[in-house]
């Protein structure tokens, strides 16, 4: 009878362990960025008008914004971005009370990088650039209690996840004025490792505890990432004042390596029995990322006053992960391929200019919406900015603030769908340009 018992047990948490596998499995698979999900650019003066870029792109960082604006550049120029933010995550769930709490996790390091230089060829004004973006941030730390009953017993689990690293391309650039209204530009973004590690790694540790037994399992995963899109824009000066601007950010298909190491470790400690096992596989898997497409609207009242205004469209719903066996699923949290809603941001900035003999003091504002995809659904995420600087000469520096909030995002873990997750997120974004 003891020996039938035992041989029942272990049958029965072979196969919850073999579910659990699975679980985890699916969990790393997830993409879990930090960052907003949508495509968007970089630099302090862009984030303090709310993101409205796209019809004014008069620096650098336009090779991401809209890269036919880089032919405003006047001088060559030297610049360098670095953020910081901090992400907090309060979680409600009606079927797992115990797993209500906050989270929070922060982030920081260089955002952007770029050389441009403007030059004359056959009659025609032409500027190129090398650029580094971070385009998504992947830092989080989530704790997860929760508790499970079945019919004879009380299970009590935790989920502890970690993860760190971040997504960026090293992107070329050129653009070309075709007439005195009119401009041209492409961007070419290389996913890889050309600047560090392009990728991220997360480590999960779940316990899965009762008056029986101890369950154990830890997973190291480490991601990688390799592919290649454009970004291509235009821009229409139609009025000595008013501009138009366009961008389409091409869809493409990356090659995401996952090497992932697993330990599960089973303890009875009434019966003195432990049993371990350990799990390491490397598998290729295609990521399809999709396109994205913007136009911005940008209106100097005068020389010290300036608006401007975007929409933005990303195809979320042509956002699919297919593994080494075919199997299709969202990344966001791993059901149908075609679960997710394409979403459309609305982005308004304003910007002043103090001016001061030869130093200029700007002051911004920026509004903006900043829907994530969720398989239900989306996630209305709204925002608000500030910024600032200085400019003289040869140096520009520029500080903006930003906060963005949402409810009801989806959780982390997508065995538990009932977890609701508010969001707030507060980034401070620091720019220096270099004339040269």
């Amino acid at each position: 009878m003891i020996i039938n018992g035992v041989v029942h047990i272990v049958f029965v948490l072979g196969l919850f362990t073999g579910s659990l596998l699975h679980s985890t499995l699916a969990h790393a698979e997830l993409v879990k960025v930090s960052s907003t999900m949508n495509p968007v650019g970089s630099g302090a003066r862009a984030m303090g008008m709310g993101g409205a870029f796209i019809g004014i792109a008069d620096d650098a960082t336009a090779a991401s914004w809209n890269p036919a604006g880089l032919v405003q550049l006047e001088r060559a120029e030297f610049s360098a971005v670095y953020d910081f933010s901090v992400r907090k995550q309060d979680n409600s769930s009606l079927l797992h009370s115990e797993a209500n709490g906050k989270n929070s996790m922060a982030a920081n390091g260089v955002n952007y990088a770029s050389t441009a230089y403007p030059f004359i060829m056959f009659g025609h004004n032409l500027t190129a650039s090398i650029n580094y973006q971070s385009l998504f941030e992947m830092n989080k730390s989530i704790s997860l209690a929760y508790t499970y009953r079945n019919e004879s017993e009380e299970l009590n689990g935790f989920n502890q996840f970690t993860e760190k690293g971040n997504l960026y391309a090293l992107s070329p650039a050129l653009a070309v004025r075709i007439c005195p209204s009119f401009a041209l530009g492409m961007t070419f973004n290389y996913w890889d490792d050309l600047a560090g590690k392009n990728g991220w790694q997360t480590t999960e540790k779940f316990t899965l505890q009762t008056n029986r037994y101890l369950f154990q399992e830890n997973w190291e995963n480490r991601f990688s990432l390799t592919g290649l899109n454009f970004n291509v824009g235009m821009l229409w000066t139609f009025h000595e004042s008013i501009s138009l601007g366009a961008v389409y950010k091409t869809a493409f298909d990356a090659t995401r390596t996952q090497e992932s190491i697993g330990h599960v470790v089973t303890k009875w400690p009434t019966l003195g029995e432990q049993f371990t096992s350990t799990k390491h596989t490397i598998e290729e898997q295609t990521l399809s990322m999709p396109a994205s497409y913007g136009f911005g609207l940008a209106c100097r009242k005068s020389d010290r006053l300036s608006f401007s205004f975007d929409v933005y469209r990303t195809e979320w719903s042509k956002f699919i992960l297919r593994d080494s066996f075919g199997v299709t699923t969202n990344p966001i949290d791993d059901t149908s391929a075609t679960d997710l809603d394409n979403t459309t941001q609305y982005r308004l900035g304003a910007e002043y200019l103090i001016i001061r003999g030869a130093y200029v003091i700007p002051l911004r504002f920026g509004l903006f919406s900043d829907p994530q995809p969720k398989h239900d659904g989306v996630v209305n995420q709204y925002g608000v900015s500030i910024g600032s600087g200085f400019m003289q000469d040869l140096l520009a520096l520029d500080i903006a603030y930003q906060y963005r909030q949402g409810d009801n995002d989806s959780s982390d873990y997508s065995s538990f769908k009932d977890i609701q997750v508010d969001v707030n997120q507060q980034m401070l974004m620091m720019s220096l340009i270099y004339y040269f």
